[in-house]
């Protein structure tokens, strides 16, 4: 049944994922203008070695940064993508805005250990990536002048749902930012192939993908969330982000920026983090929501004149 359920991985891989790339033991560069990486390899305290990579503005200002949390992208939802270069249009355009950000290996990488159950299984211990952000953070905290009081986790696609689940799980967590994230896992794979994998060597399996729903969790959220995705891409089920935006509890700021087109991932580097960015500047008290929201109002005026205009 597992192999099955490994058959399966490649039609249900979320977004877009990359080679692995081998990690030197120590690293400091300038990989843009202005944008400095370090890489730390950890012994890690729950086993196995971990890259953690800290950006930072190469002209490092006197007062504590914001951190902005990246987990990479690409992943099954019940495995780990890799951490590679192709991922830094996804690291670098915070820190050019004046943040830092780490990011991450994570347990439970498809190929890395002996068995696809091991990685599985590696996946589930890890916590769906949670326990590897933590352990992230602290290394940026460690390592860099970081606001503890404004630390933000931003994912797309897979990521999304880790940065939405350290949300809920990590206390030092400001804000979540989630591009086309998974918002129900269970509909995701089908409580069929669930319940199976549940009866067949995984007894936990289903209380994982529960937990893992960034759906089921939504009434736990205490922090702003800002959702992104674009109105025609065919990996996201828009009812389900209205249904968890619906099901955060009362007070509970969440933004939901939906943009014309169907890229999976263009769009939310084209649009959703320049959007995003605008939204920390909210957060933070550098602009008002009245600016920030003025597109919307704009394009729903015009769309008010337009339609007393139709005869």
């Amino acid at each position: 049944m597992v192999h099955f359920l490994i058959a399966l991985l490649a039609l249900f891989t979320f977004g877009a994922g990359h080679a692995c790339a081998c990690m030197p033991e120590l690293l400091e560069e300038e990989v843009a203008d202005g944008v400095m990486r370090q890489i730390l390899i950890h012994e890690h305290h729950q086993g196995g070695v971990r890259s953690v990579w800290l950006y930072y503005p190469s002209e490092m200002p006197e007062a504590p940064m914001s951190l902005v949390v990246v987990p990479p992208a690409g992943g099954t939802l019940i495995t780990a993508p890799s951490l590679s270069e192709a991922d830094q249009p996804e690291h670098i355009p915070y820190v050019l805005a004046g943040h830092a950000v780490v990011s991450f290996e994570m347990r439970g990488e498809l190929g890395r250990l002996a068995t696809e159950e091991e990685d599985i299984e590696a996946f589930i211990d890890g916590r769906a990536g949670v326990d590897d952000a933590m352990f992230a953070i602290d290394r940026a905290l460690e390592h860099l002048n970081i606001d503890e009081d404004r630390i933000y986790a931003a994912g797309h696609s897979s990521a999304g749902n880790v940065a939405l689940l350290l949300g809920v799980e990590d206390k030092r967590i400001d804000g979540v930012i989630a591009y086309a994230a998974k918002m129900d896992i269970e509909e995701h794979f089908g409580s069929d192939l669930i319940d199976e994998a549940t009866a067949n060597g995984y007894p936990g399996f289903r209380q994982f993908i529960e937990w893992s729903s960034p759906i089921e969790r939504a009434e736990e959220f205490t922090i702003p969330i800002f959702l992104f995705r674009a109105k025609q891409d065919p990996k996201v089920e828009w009812t389900n982000y209205l249904y968890f935006a619906g099901s955060t509890a009362p007070g509970i700021s969440v933004f939901n920026e939906v943009v014309e087109g169907s890229d999976h991932y263009q769009t939310m580097i084209d649009f959703g983090i320049p959007k995003a960015l605008q939204w920390i500047d909210v957060q933070e008290g550098r602009l008002s929501k009245k600016e920030f929201l003025r597109p919307r109002i704009e394009a729903f005026m015009k769309y008010i004149e337009e339609e007393k205009a139709t005869p």
